[in-house]
């Protein structure tokens, strides 16, 4: 390698004095393309020998180096040494100076730079900038496009789940309630996979994991791929969610750490806490080699409420003398949904290796989930063919819309007391061996996963002995809202026994699965490595439900002549101004569970009296359900073959990877048909078997316009596979008068398929901060829609079947956009500010179909906003920090739903969603921090209504959510 003498002469003089200091994040590789990346990354010719270096393994780096500091650590333990020579730097043989403490990465975590710099020392940075600069790093060195969040600090993600973390990230929109994210889509779409530490994982007998289960304080990072290779493993139609977590050699030493906090609501009351401890230490073994452990615990409790008045999105037409035909909802009422939920997780990592050649590591997750929850409801329907509807108002004289209005005589009111108990067990070992001899690379892992879902419903219904009446606004703070004046809600007498009911829920899934992975390096040659490995997965699901149910309103009794109930008056967020109905009674959870024996007895009796049957409530548990019961084995076997590549001349400079994995999938689902002739059951064991082959081609490319500025284009075929309870073959026949009908699921179900096109710019800029552009399309095969079809059965001949079917088709496209930066062009008072900001516009379609498959046209995509968009603005020091964080996500649609005709087509959509929170922190002292949250300062209500194309709009539900706050300490040893 030539050495341009500027170059080197300037290198020199700063040594001479204050070493010059470059930030460097170098991956482990070969020592010969280590050395040409740090000959790269910090602008200055190093002199080497091909032959000297090309079998030797370096030293990873990550971090502010002098550059004498980097080759020391980079050719640690490799035999040789960088020496100056007037001015040359060169890579020598027989190194003579005492090697360094061994370390496989030097970890950014200070923000105290020294002014005057030992020239091995290294300088170091912590909090959002460091978090900033590491997510930055893998951004920009990654083989596909991804975005990721990775902890400000150990232990200290940015929110309290790995659901709400991804939230800031482009791409991804999300749902919330009972106040936290239960659902995520990336890019349009719910079908992404999810892995933990790079490897599969689930929860119950779903296909994915539940984020909102994953505590951040025991995360180190979250990475979202939107692109894949060849290589990993095989993603959604959307990509893959990876959280990682750390190990021991992440560290350089012992550490000891964790945090604690407590949650308050709006009204300050302590609503919850959490708590986390981490230890991890190394050490030299006198055997040879060197082993780490680490074990991490976290705990999490709170409790939530959500309050909801709702219009129903379901109509009625009125013919009124006053004012012509009106389309009105069937129903008005109240809605709470509410409880105590705690979550654990726990994990462990053990590694040993005896050198940068060979190591073997074991680890293990635990992930558990407790909730005690309850739902109440307060309906009033408003169809009843003795109403009377008066003082009818219109929002304007040219549409049939109401504003407000009276009735007397509708049905009488009713609703329930729900009371429903959770748990979650997830449990995931893995243990596996990473090796390097020369040119070879080879990796293997074993893991093996189990996880568990239950739950338990105790649900008291009452009826209001009397109708109501009752007067209503459609306009009132943009929701339906009631009074009902003569209603003594608080009197125990006005509530009827209507019914009760129970379910038992349990569902497992479990996996044991396998891997192997190797690399070859090549040299001096367009294809620089080659990489192949195969992937073995058995996985194994199953689900049964349990359910009775007693209707008991014709027997008329109190609901306090069944037991000793206590009763309360039901919570409420709302502050609506006015005598608008806000609160009923219902009894409180814990006497309905404690008498559920009694209900039990009560319901058999119930049914008895009136010639129902009384076998559901005949035993303590309720039966098992033979339709809901399904057990299914699905066998994988996957193969790929990559190749990296590298061009690197006068016309263009790019890398990148071409490869194809080839998945073999052969599942088996059993399942319990029943056939219903002239209302007599008879169940029967049905069995499916089916075998499919799929082959996913990738291509990565990154064109190097400069060394901050790169062009990405990405394709790649994603695969999702469709639930185990879809292809249940269980098929429910009924037969009447000689005519027969079914519907069932459909074991002949492929999984759904992507084309994924992307094309991104990105710009680095400095260290920290970076903007790009991103364009994606998504051409996807294979949606569900349920059809009719005629098939033949061996005892009924021909019977209409409606059943799931791949029968949809859709596209999906936009743009991301994403800038980060820390403000240090400011005047010198603003130094720490940094802004992130990033926007999202999606568009999609989806073909709609009718009940025999036939297209009929295009609709939205149900649950896509086309804006997303995401703002923070942070300031860091060295003893203090600040940030906040503001979401936007525009309407999207909630469904489709056609009524009274093909004319009177509506759809329910859901209200633009707007969300600001808020984080301090403050540092006493070295090794202690206290921090305080506030999350949804804004407050503002969930909102959705219903439209029709008339231009009617009818709200349906607003939601109340919770303001929360947290204050806590964090410490680290």
């Amino acid at each position: 390698m030539s050495l341009p003498v500027d170059a080197v002469a300037q290198h020199g003089a700063a040594e001479e004095t204050s070493p010059a200091l470059y930030y460097v994040t170098i991956k482990r590789a070969s020592l010969a393309s280590m050395l040409n990346e740090l000959s790269r990354q910090t602008e200055i010719p190093l002199i080497y020998s091909y032959d000297q270096v090309e079998k030797i393994q370096g030293n990873a780096l990550h971090g502010y180096f002098s550059l004498s500091t980097a080759l020391d650590y980079l050719l640690l333990n490799t035999g040789l040494a960088a020496t100056t020579s007037g001015l040359e730097i060169k890579i020598v043989a027989d190194r003579s100076r005492q090697p360094l403490e061994s370390s496989p990465a030097i970890i950014v975590d200070n923000t105290q730079l020294d002014e005057q710099l030992d020239k091995t020392e290294v300088i170091r940075v912590n909090g959002i900038r460091s978090s900033v600069i590491q997510a930055q790093d893998i951004k920009r060195n990654a083989s596909s496009i991804v975005d990721l969040v990775i902890a400000q600090d150990i232990g200290k993600l940015p929110d309290n789940s790995a659901a709400e973390s991804i939230a800031r990230l482009s791409g991804v929109q999300v749902f919330r309630y009972k106040d936290e994210v239960n659902g995520i889509i990336v890019r349009g779409l719910p079908d992404y996979n999810t892995t933990y530490n790079g490897r599969e994982i689930f929860t119950a007998e779903l296909r994915k994991v539940q984020l909102q289960d994953m505590p951040s304080q025991s995360l180190k990072s979250i990475e979202v791929l939107k692109s894949v290779s060849a290589k990993m493993l095989e993603s959604g139609m959307v990509g893959t969610v990876n959280a990682t977590t750390y190990r021991p050699f992440d560290f350089t030493g012992q550490q000891v750490l964790g945090q604690f906090d407590l949650s308050f609501d709006q009204a300050l009351t302590v609503n919850g806490g959490s708590g986390n401890l981490l230890y991890s230490n190394r050490t030299d073994l006198a055997s040879g080699g060197e082993l780490g452990m680490l074990a991490n615990i976290n705990l999490r409790h709170d409790n939530y409420l959500n309050s909801v008045r709702y219009a129903a999105p379901s109509f009625q037409q009125l013919n009124s003398t006053d004012i012509g035909e009106v389309i009105l909802p069937t129903s008005l009422g109240l809605y709470n949904v509410g409880g105590d939920r705690g979550r654990s997780s726990a994990n462990f990592a053990i590694q040993w290796r005896n050198d940068e050649h060979f190591e073997v590591y074991f680890e293990g997750i635990h992930q558990g989930y407790r909730a005690e929850n309850y739902i109440d409801l307060f309906d009033v329907n408003l169809v009843n063919p003795d109403a009377q509807f008066n003082q009818l108002q219109l929002v304007t004289p040219s549409q049939p819309q109401v504003s407000q209005f009276a009735i007397t005589n509708p049905s009488n009111p009713q609703g329930y007391r729900s009371n429903i108990d959770e748990k979650t067990n997830t449990w995931q070992i893995a243990a596996g061996i990473k090796g390097h001899v020369d040119a070879f690379d080879f990796a293997t892992e074993v893991a093996f996963t189990h996880s568990t879902f239950a739950s338990q419903t105790w649900s008291l219904d009452y009826l209001i002995t009397q109708a109501q009446y009752l007067e209503a606004k459609f306009v009132q703070d943009k929701g339906a809202v009631f009074r009902l004046p003569s209603f003594a809600w608080q009197e125990q007498r006005n509530y009827l026994w209507r019914g009760y009911y129970e379910e038992k829920f349990d569902s497992a899934g479990d996996d044991v699965q396998w891997r192997a992975d190797f690399s070859y390096d090549l040299s001096d040659t367009f294809i620089s490595q080659i990489e192949s490995g195969i992937r073995l997965t058995n996985r194994h699901a199953q689900l049964q439900r349990a359910w009775r149910y007693a209707d008991t309103r014709n027997q008329m009794l109190l609901i306090d002549d069944l037991a000793q109930f206590k009763w309360q008056a039901t919570d409420s967020h709302f502050s609506t101004k006015g005598d608008y109905f806000r609160q009923y009674l219902v009894p409180i959870r814990k006497t309905i569970i404690a008498n559920k024996d009694k209900l039990r007895l009560a319901s058999f009796n119930a049914l008895a009296a009136q010639n129902f049957a009384t076998a559901p409530f005949a035993s303590v548990q309720p039966l098992i359900d033979p339709l809901s019961l399904y057990q299914a084995n699905e066998r994988s076997f996957a193969a790929y073959l990559q190749a990296n590549f590298e061009l690197d001349n006068s016309v263009v400079n790019l890398d990148g990877n071409l490869g194809v994995r080839a998945i073999q999938l052969n599942t088996k689902v059993d399942g319990n048909s029943v056939k219903t002739i002239e209302g007599q059951a008879d169940y029967y064991y049905q069995s499916s078997k089916n075998n499919q082959f799929y082959w996913l081609p990738s291509l990565n490319i990154r064109q190097h316009f400069s060394d901050s500025l790169h062009l990405r284009f990405a394709y790649n075929r994603g695969l999702t596979k469709v639930n185990f309870s879809e292809l249940n073959p269980a098929r429910s026949i009924h037969v009447q008068a000689e005519e027969a009908s079914a519907i069932g699921g459909n074991p002949n179900l492929t999984p759904l398929i992507s084309d994924n096109f992307d094309l991104s710019l990105e710009h680095y800029y400095s260290q920290s901060d970076h903007i790009s552009f991103s364009l994606f399309y998504r051409d996807i095969y294979g949606f569900l829609h349920p059809q009719n079809n005629s098939v033949f059965d061996a005892e009924f001949g021909l019977i209409n079947l409606t059943q799931p079917a791949n029968n949809g088709r859709g596209q999906l496209y936009g743009y991301e956009f994403n800038w980060l930066s820390f403000l240090d062009f400011l005047p010198e008072t603003f130094d720490g500010v940094g802004t992130s900001i990033n926007a999202t516009l999606v568009k999609g379609k989806t073909a709609e179909v009718d009940a025999q498959g036939h297209f009929i046209g295009y609709s939205d995509i149900v649950g896509l906003s086309k804006w997303t968009v995401n703002g923070i603005v942070f300031y860091e020091t060295n003893k203090f920090g600040a940030r906040i964080s503001y979401n936007y996500r525009s309407p999207w649609l909630h469904f489709n739903n056609i009524q009274f005709d093909d004319s009177n087509q509506y759809q329910a959509r859901t209200n633009e969603r707007h969300r600001l929170d808020f984080s301090l922190s403050l540092k006493l002292a070295e090794n202690y921090k206290v921090y305080f949250d506030v999350q949804n300062i804004l407050n503002k209500p969930f909102r959705n209504s219903s439209y029709f194309g008339s231009g009617v709009r009818y709200p349906i539900d607003v939601r109340k959510e919770g303001r929360q706050m947290a204050l806590g300490l964090s410490y680290k040893f």
